[in-house]
């Protein structure tokens, strides 16, 4: 398996398969994470990615859950993550769902069209890393997105449900989305 720099994955997707689809952060400018401050952003091959499922497959060829490490990996084009998607379904053919970290950024540069295509494909548990949804809190952090986005009245857009240790505030924002998927 190929693995770079950190490895981390949220506790609730402690019985996923990892592989890793990125390494570092697009981003480094979260006040509150300090995971990928030293660490540059780069894409896995596909080539290693293609090695790592078929490595997958030979210990666990009917895996159902799995997690793509980074800080971001839906950074990818559509077209990329599609590709990965489908390469999943050739190795992997009971997986129902690819999760991963998003940042509201990179779900933002996505048309609809193309979050419903990647919900269809399987990527469908997309962890959004918001320090809070509580306004007070959000206060001390106005250089964030979801505090922009925020105070413009504007919904996240998101593919995913949301762990249940989120404020009750982004829940609605992102079940507002998921209702019309």
């Amino acid at each position: 398996m190929h693995f770079t720099g950190r490895t981390w994955r949220p506790p609730y997707e402690a019985n996923s398969i990892i592989i890793q689809a990125t390494s570092g952060c697009t981003y480094k400018k979260c006040r509150f994470c300090s995971l990928y401050k030293d660490e540059c952003f780069r894409m896995s091959p596909m080539e290693e990615f293609e090695e790592d499922l078929a490595e997958i497959k030979s210990y666990q060829p009917y895996a159902r859950r799995i997690f793509w490490t980074g800080a971001n990996p839906f950074a990818m084009s559509y077209e990329n993550l599609k590709l990965r998607a489908l390469t999943v379904r050739d190795y992997l053919i009971k997986c129902q769902t690819m999760a991963m970290f998003a940042s509201i950024r990179d779900i933002r540069n996505k048309e609809v069209w193309q979050l419903k295509k990647l919900r269809a494909m399987g990527i469908n548990g997309l962890s959004i890393g918001t320090e809070s949804g509580d306004d007070d809190t959000l206060t001390l952090f106005p250089d964030t997105e979801l505090y922009r986005m925020e105070q413009e009245g504007q919904f996240v857009p998101a593919i995913t449900h949301v762990p249940p240790s989120y404020h009750a505030k982004a829940s609605r924002a992102l079940s507002n989305f998921n209702s019309s998927c």
